[in-house]
């Protein structure tokens, strides 16, 4: 995130609007994350199961 220095109630309310935006696509990126993790682990769960 980008450093600021707001100097009116607009620039505030527009880095508050830009940090939101920057935390959803955090948020978004963890979620995927998190599937594949998770899409990995029950392959490897899977594959431990199996006999050989």
């Amino acid at each position: 995130m980008p450093a600021s220095a707001p100097q009116t109630n607009g620039d505030l309310s527009a880095d508050i609007r830009q940090l939101e935006r920057a935390l959803v696509q955090c948020a978004l990126q963890i979620e995927t994350l998190k599937h594949c993790q998770d899409e990995i682990n029950a392959k490897t769960q899977l594959s431990a199961q199996r006999p050989d």
